[in-house]
């Protein structure tokens, strides 16, 4: 599933693959983004690829912050989905051709895998 504005209009409980670009765009909207009360879970594999690029240069430190900070909220409303034995069950469902990059399947397996919709940026 495509859908451009990743984390903004989120109803329901969501994988969100790219909360960074979300972030350094200034739509720091996890709390607008959730008006219902159910959480945003990202990825754990996301959290890494975040910081790897900010040491990378390719992301400003602020985002990592920013996300640190509502992960830090005594009633955070983005969640770290761990990379768990669910998670590589579910990697054996995405296709290698419909998705090459290993992150990218880890994160649509995390979604799988919680049974959660996968919103993302990426066209394919």
């Amino acid at each position: 599933m495509r859908i451009e504005h990743c984390c903004r209009h989120a109803r329901d409980d969501l994988v969100c693959g790219c909360a960074a670009r979300a972030v350094e765009r200034g739509d720091y909207g996890f709390r607008a983004a959730n008006t219902s009360g159910d959480y945003i879970f990202i990825s754990a594999i996301t959290l890494i690829e975040i910081r790897y690029l900010v040491e990378k240069n390719r992301i400003k430190a602020s985002v990592l912050a920013r996300i640190e900070q509502e992960l830090d909220e005594p009633d955070p409303m983005v969640v770290v989905a761990p990379l768990d034995r669910a998670v590589s069950d579910a990697l054996a469902l995405i296709p290698r051709t419909v998705v090459s990059d290993m992150p990218d399947r880890i994160i649509a397996a995390t979604a799988h895998a919680l049974s959660l919709p996968l919103i993302t940026r990426e066209r394919r």
